[in-house]
């Protein structure tokens, strides 16, 4: 079956809402993306939008802003699980969502957080075995802890902020359902009928891009291999987004979730730049923390967190290693068993440092 067969297309405000909860919360990260782009036409941050999260940030409330930076951290994004909530609850508004937040159980945020892409790295991930450990950590906080430092690969501070979660589910969930409903009314209900209708006429783009480019599409997005596994896709398009995207894997039922940004959407047609993708290359080359991620892959398939163990470094560094090497086209990456692996690929390692260097000089003319 192909993926196009797979695809369920979404539009819903209650998912533009989290999106757009996670610009304000941590607009720098969407600045990078535009900041470090490869590509000869490159993309153009929409300036509005990025002003307007800068005014939004500036203006919240004390105690909102520390409710979004503990719920919409750029490191654990934990208030983005409820994703799932909106997915699986068929949930179209963000009034809608807001109201069936409030009644939602203590526990099941934490079970969607673990389920996810977005929480702790687990040998299984089926709705049963999850129930059981999440009732564990909740009553227990020993195993909680030992679930956290063995299971993510956050920094202290954001393993500490989990644990005070989990070891207190009801203000977790009271919190994230007021931070919700103070952001519903305050910032995000005048526009979500304007971002819903922009998001519609983006989808439909997409739609007509899909069905003329087929999987080519998706490989040159560059995350194909996840989508083969998946049993069912759910393809969104957001505004709040830009060049990003969101990612969430739901093994019980085969599916995943992938939400574009409007730019991230036209990645496929805009062609990389030659001395950018040189650089890539001897970026790699000449990082020795680098270079020793990559000889382990070139060893075998790694997963990230062997990769974590063995090299004693942070995720968020083993995972910016992963990413230059992806980019430097030296290795790739798939889904295992609900683990990222990364292994090699097939390169002439002497031939790609020529063929190189011969771009350099050419761009330097």
């Amino acid at each position: 079956m192909n993926l196009i067969d797979r695809i369920e297309y979404i539009n819903s405000g209650a998912i533009e809402m989290i999106a757009s909860m996670a610009r304000v919360s941590f607009r720098e990260h969407y600045i990078d993306l535009y900041t470090n782009q490869r590509y000869i036409d490159r993309f153009i941050p929409d300036t509005e939008l990025d002003l307007w999260s800068q005014e939004v940030k500036k203006n919240l409330p004390e105690d909102i802003l520390e409710l979004l930076d503990k719920y919409f951290h750029s490191e654990t994004a934990f208030g983005a699980s409820a994703i799932v909530h909106a997915l699986w609850r068929n949930i179209d508004t963000a009034s809608d969502l807001v109201q069936t937040l409030g009644k939602m159980p203590p526990h099941e945020l934490m079970h969607y957080f673990i389920l996810t892409g977005l929480g702790p790295d687990m040998e299984q991930k089926s709705w049963d075995s999850i129930q059981k450990i999440v009732e564990q950590m909740c009553s227990d906080e020993r195993e909680a802890l030992l679930f956290i430092t063995g299971h993510t690969f956050f920094s202290p501070e954001q393993k500490a902020n989990l644990l005070d979660m989990f070891m207190d589910v009801e203000k977790t969930r009271d919190d994230l359902i007021y931070l919700f409903e103070w952001y519903y009314e305050n910032v995000f209900a005048h526009l979500e009928q304007g971002y819903v209708e922009e998001n519609r006429q983006q989808l439909e783009e997409l739609k007509r891009i899909t069905e003329r480019e087929g999987d080519d599409y998706f490989k040159k997005l560059g995350f194909i291999l996840f989508m083969e596994k998946a049993s069912k896709i759910y393809l969104g398009i957001s505004k709040s987004l830009g060049l990003s995207l969101a990612n969430a894997v739901f093994l019980d039922e085969g599916c995943q979730l992938y939400v574009l940004g409007y730019d991230h959407m036209m990645i496929p047609f805009h062609k990389v730049d030659p001395k950018v993708e040189a650089t890539d290359l001897f970026k790699c080359l000449t990082d020795e923390e680098t270079v020793n991620v990559y000889r382990k892959i070139k060893k075998r398939r790694r997963s990230i967190q062997s990769l974590i163990r063995e090299t004693k470094q942070s995720a968020s560094s083993i995972y910016d290693h992963i990413h230059a090497l992806a980019k430097a086209e030296l290795i790739d990456i798939d889904l295992v068993d609900g683990h990222i692996v990364a292994f090699p690929l097939e390169v002439d390692l002497e031939e790609r440092v020529m063929t190189s260097l011969k771009k350099l000089m050419v761009n330097q003319k």
